[in-house]
């Protein structure tokens, strides 16, 4: 029963099955060369290691590239490595320890190798003298910047402004920023520190020049203001004088209706008066302007003026007007010498005086002179010591006057 039971199991076939092949293997290993044994588990090894190695590096490479990860394109470029490493490293050995046999494969290995090996000492030397030539770089960089930060430094703050302090002091910053060139730190503190206290001042001394300039230009144009107000002053005053002395040329009466507003007023603001007169010649009231004659009233100026006018209607000669001890107006008419005396009463108050003149009269102009008194009140007054007529009855009185002379 025990007997069956040990027949019918399993295990002990399988047992005697691995003793049998383990004593096959073992004469085997035992009667083959062992170095040559070796080397193809080496060769087999490095073939099953290869292409997993080049399974996982295309997997990785796709991961990479496709997916976008950093990591598989870091882990698949040490893949490559190993592989390549690997690659050439089968090469030798298989040069040095193993029978050399020029076949394909070993000529294909070899080139791939010497492909491998090609690229590999081009990379090493490239990124050798990637790296020189970048650390060349960075030297003549910071050879330029030690010189930038020393031309920055060497700059006379006093002598910039406040937009070019303002410059220095972010390009300072930039440096300290940049944190490559540490030695010349304190110096660029020290500047930076004293940068806004002279953007201060400076800022001040410029607000204070933009008053100064405001003000100056103020003052400028008060002046350009107050020279063209006394070019116009000027000019208003040379013309009223113009306009004052033709209207002056025309005498010290002029008749108001031949004036313009203006010509009046400006007459008016000169000594000039406005007074309504009888006039002899016109035989009407008439209104005029007057400027007194020294200290002749202004009726007594008009009565010189109005009779001045009539007196020229007459062909007299050598008719003058006269303010000294002579005639108001002295004439010659047929070789006679004629005078008249304007009173407007003002002489009454002084007798001597007028009884001089009256004498000076009737020696130098013998019955060929006469008063002219202002008013009707007057007349009789003068006629104790003359004739004496109204203005009315001056042309009448002068015609009579003239005419007796020419008949005698």
């Amino acid at each position: 029963m025990a007997e069956s039971k040990k027949e019918n199991n399993p295990m002990f076939f399988f047992v005697i099955i691995i003793l049998a092949l383990g004593l096959v293997a073992y004469k085997w290993y035992d009667s083959t060369n062992k170095t040559e044994l070796y080397h193809n588990i080496i060769i087999i090894g490095l073939i099953i290691l290869g292409g997993a190695l080049v399974l996982g590096a295309i997997v990785l490479l796709i991961r990479g590239y496709v997916l976008k990860e950093e990591t598989s394109k870091k882990v698949a470029k040490i893949l490559i490595i190993i592989i390549c490493t690997i690659i050439i490293g089968s090469f030798i050995y298989r040069t040095l320890f193993l029978k050399i046999i020029f076949d394909y494969t070993y000529i294909f290995h070899g080139l791939l190798s010497l492909a491998i090996f090609l690229f590999y000492n081009y990379r090493i030397h490239f990124k050798i003298f990637k790296k020189i030539t970048k650390k060349r770089a960075e030297q003549e960089r910071e050879r330029l910047e030690i010189e930038e930060i020393q031309k920055l430094l060497r700059l006379d703050l006093d002598r910039l402004d406040v937009n070019e302090l303002n410059n220095l002091q972010d390009k300072l910053k930039v440096k300290i920023a940049s944190g490559r060139i540490k030695e010349y730190n304190k110096e660029i503190w020290h500047k930076l520190v004293l940068i806004p206290k002279i953007i201060e001042i400076k800022e001040q001394e410029n607000e204070l020049r933009h008053i100064l300039k405001r003000k100056d230009d103020a003052l400028d144009n008060l002046r350009r203001i107050q020279d063209k107000k006394h070019e116009e002053e000027v000019d208003e005053e040379q013309k009223e004088i113009e306009v004052l002395d033709k209207l002056e040329d025309e005498g010290n009466v002029i008749k108001k209706e031949d004036l313009s507003e203006e010509e009046k007023e400006l007459l008016l603001e000169n000594d000039y008066k406005q007074v309504n007169e009888y006039c002899v010649y016109e035989q009407k009231v008439i209104t005029v302007l007057v400027k007194q004659i020294l200290n002749h009233s202004p009726t007594h100026t008009f009565l010189v003026w109005s009779i001045m006018r009539l007196i020229t209607d007459f062909g007299v000669k050598n008719l003058q007007t006269h303010d000294t001890r002579e005639a108001d107006i002295t004439f010659k008419y047929k070789h006679q010498c004629y005078a008249i005396e304007i009173e407007t009463g003002s002489l009454l108050t002084r007798k001597k005086q007028l009884e001089d003149k009256v004498k000076y009269l009737n020696r130098r102009y013998p019955k060929r002179w006469f008063f002219v008194v202002s008013n009707k009140n007057l007349q009789p007054k003068y006629r104790k010591y003359g004739v004496a007529t109204q203005r009315v009855g001056v042309e009448k009185f002068l015609k009579k006057m003239l005419k007796i002379r020419t008949q005698n």
